[in-house]
């Protein structure tokens, strides 16, 4: 299988977005499926049995999915908490016109939708989303502990 990963232009997708791309592109390609990473181009290779999209309101990323859907490419949504009442609070404005022109429609479009919990689940539902979702958590990385030396035990 290949799969072809939309993100966010690369200055958008710092932190987590691109630390949560990056660990489940890594997973899949050592499981096998071939995943092709990296910023939003102007058109989908016809060779890709799915595409998935990282982030939301990039006009482009809408543009895709058209493409995909045209094709009959099957589209998968990571909307990575952008759907959380705060940050639909942020730039308010700018999302609800985004939301209008081509957000909504995009969402709805996607085959599935991928959610990291139950409660990005009930976001979804929130913004009247009906798609299937998958909640799959992203995996998490601890550091390990360092051995102190000192007077007593680490805090």
């Amino acid at each position: 299988m290949r799969i072809r990963y939309i993100e966010l232009a690369e200055h958008l997708r710092t932190g987590g977005l691109e630390k949560a791309a990056a660990d489940m592109a890594k997973y899949l390609n050592d499981a096998g499926v071939q995943v092709m990473r990296g910023e939003t181009s102007e058109r989908i290779d016809s060779d890709v049995d799915l595409v998935h999209f990282h982030g939301l309101w990039s006009p482009a990323h809408y543009r895709l999915a058209s493409q995909c859907w045209k094709r009959g490419i099957p589209t998968v949504v990571s909307p990575h908490g952008m759907l959380e009442p705060w940050a639909l609070r942020n730039s308010r404005w700018k999302k609800r016109i985004a939301s209008f022109l081509y957000e909504r429609r995009m969402l709805k479009g996607a085959r599935l939708l991928h959610a990291n919990t139950r409660k990005e689940l009930t976001d979804f539902r929130q913004f009247g989303l009906t798609n299937p979702v998958a909640i799959i958590p992203n995996g998490v990385s601890l550091p390990t502990r360092q051995k102190t030396f000192g007077d007593g035990p680490p805090r």
